[in-house]
């Protein structure tokens, strides 16, 4: 399951551009603390540090040693800078608010014993200390130092960075929506809809893109539409020279070589016969004869044309109740297809063909399964084109001409239904037919 997630997102496009901004983010915000702390480490400031530690060294030597705390809290009163001074196990404090915190993050002054500065959550600090005691002077206040400003500064660039890539990243977002409306157009036409229209709404490379997008639907459309009319044409120009044909046989002598032929000839009525009822179903004129049909009693006469066929045909779970609004005839024909290959493939010693009724609140759905050679993954997406076959000897005694499918796959459109097919190779396939239950 997390490998499925991780490929999603993976191919998300809209995720990596996400990603991209995010990743932009915390870069500017691991930049800009890592140049904020070196920045302000105190080697980068000789010449302030000097001064603050010269003049906390005259404060310190007004305060003497030991520490005269009078002389402590009148300095701290007249410069108003903090002093914190801890002696003899006791702590005197100018204010409240002076605590341990100061002393760190402070680093020692080079030439003059004892003494260190830096910045902390203070401010800026310099400290003392000898062996009497130790002394902490805040010379700059957080809140009052050119350190504040510079934060105040920061801060508020990070928040205009943030709000610019988030406004960037919308905004790409939107010029990129044609991406998103192309790839739905995509899905749609996987499934077959040639007819779909993507609006173009701009002119730039992504309109360009769309209007090609077009092109290549309407024109694949196109090719198929001449394909079929070329089927259709061909398959009244053979009807009469067949027919011909056939009363020509029926004169000769019976033998074996007359028996061949008539076989070869019934062949190639039951392809005409498939492509023309494949054109009825999409022609206008070709409407479907809607009547209640029992199911039930509608398999069964279809399981006994196959009586005495190996492997045998169950039907299960089929109320003797359930009906449906569908054209007979033409579901037959569906059925049929489905079981011939069903038996065709299956292992005359093996598991029966078994029909089944999947419980479904919205819809009829039939089940066939069996336990055959089964379909290779690579070739289910190819199942229902016309004239295709798994085998590509194309053999008689492996199959008929692989119109079958195709011409379920329009009988189940024509009543507004679905067909899915899975298979497992060795083990078998499963045919699903999905009927609205109203129709």
């Amino acid at each position: 399951m997390v490998k499925n997630i991780i490929n999603k997102v993976r191919l998300n496009l809209f995720f990596k551009i996400s990603l991209v901004f995010v990743l932009s983010l915390v870069a500017i915000l691991i930049s800009s603390i890592t140049i904020h702390r070196l920045f302000f480490m105190p080697k980068k400031f000789p010449g302030f540090m000097r001064q603050m530690v010269n003049h906390a060294y005259y404060m310190i030597n007004e305060i003497g040693s030991p520490p005269d705390l009078n002389k402590a809290e009148f300095i701290a009163e007249k410069m108003k800078v903090p002093i914190r001074i801890e002696y003899e196990n006791s702590i005197w404090v100018s204010e409240d608010g002076i605590t341990d915190s100061g002393w760190s993050s402070l680093y020692p002054f080079e030439g003059l014993k004892g003494f260190a500065a830096g910045f902390n959550d203070l401010g800026f600090c310099v400290s003392y200390k000898n062996k009497d005691y130790k002394a902490l002077i805040v010379m700059h206040r957080k809140r009052e130092g050119f350190r504040r400003i510079i934060n105040s500064l920061l801060m508020t660039l990070l928040s205009f960075a943030v709000l610019v890539i988030i406004v960037l990243f919308f905004f790409i977002r939107w010029l990129l929506k044609p991406v998103r409306v192309l790839k739905e157009g995509v899905d749609q036409v996987s499934r077959g809809n040639l007819n779909l229209k993507m609006p173009v709404k701009n002119r730039d490379e992504l309109g360009q893109l769309t209007e090609s997008f077009n092109s290549m639907t309407g024109r694949i459309d196109e090719m198929l539409q001449s394909r079929d009319q070329l089927l259709r044409d061909v398959s009244h120009e053979l009807r009469s020279p067949l027919t011909r044909i056939k009363v020509g046989m029926e004169l000769m002598e019976d033998n074996p070589s007359k028996k061949g032929i008539m076989d070869d000839i019934a062949e190639v009525e039951t392809m005409i016969s498939e492509l023309l009822e494949t054109d009825r179903l999409n022609s206008r004129f070709g409407k479907l004869k809607i009547e209640k049909t029992n199911i039930l009693e509608l398999l069964k006469s279809i399981k006994d044309e196959y009586s005495g066929k190996r492997p045998e045909i169950f039907i299960d779970e089929i109320p003797g109740d359930l009906e449906l609004n569908i054209d007979r005839d033409r579901v037959m024909i569906l059925f049929r297809n489905i079981l011939s290959n069903a038996l065709r493939y299956s292992d005359a010693d093996g598991k029966p063909v078994r029909i089944s009724r999947v419980i479904d609140p919205e819809n009829v759905i039939i089940t066939i399964n069996d336990s055959g050679i089964g379909i290779p993954e690579d070739e289910l997406n190819n199942i229902f084109e016309p004239f295709y076959r798994v085998d590509k000897s194309r053999s008689r005694e492996t199959g008929g001409y692989g119109l079958g499918m195709s011409l379920s796959k329009n009988i189940m459109e024509a009543h507004e239904g679905k067909i899915e097919i899975s298979s497992t190779p060795g083990k078998g396939t499963c045919v699903t037919l999905i009927f609205p239950t109203e129709k």
